[in-house]
């Protein structure tokens, strides 16, 4: 599954085109707690984009391949442990950053976008 990941998106071009906006998010905050609680945001809004990618690569495989059954269980996983790392990390982000949480936000939908432009087309 990580192979196929690999394959299908370009991290070199992800991380390129995610970094800009992450500078851009850093300068609003200030040096030290501020920005170990953007860095953890980040990490599990990449972590969340992947398993969002893992998760809808896996509903639509069995349009793609004859015969493929998705894994309901897998799936399940998928949907509650993205979203449990996503609110884990704003629940903690939120105690630090408190009113400034909105600028990792911005950059978490952002990033929603970056993905989308990250994709291989085949």
């Amino acid at each position: 599954m990580f192979k196929e990941l690999i394959n299908k998106i370009s991290f070199s071009r992800y991380f390129i085109l995610s970094l800009p906006s992450a500078a851009i998010c850093l300068f609003f905050l200030t040096f030290g707690k501020e920005w170990l609680a953007f860095g953890i945001i980040y990490a599990a809004t990449v972590i969340y984009l992947v398993m969002f990618w893992m998760a809808v690569d896996e509903l639509i495989k069995p349009h793609r391949v004859e015969g493929y059954k998705a894994n309901k269980k897998y799936l399940a996983f998928l949907f509650i442990g993205k979203t449990a790392i996503l609110i884990g990390a704003l629940l903690f982000s939120v105690q630090i950053l408190e009113s400034k949480i909105i600028i990792p936000v911005i950059n978490y939908f952002l990033n929603i976008f970056v993905l989308g432009a990250s994709i291989r087309k085949d």
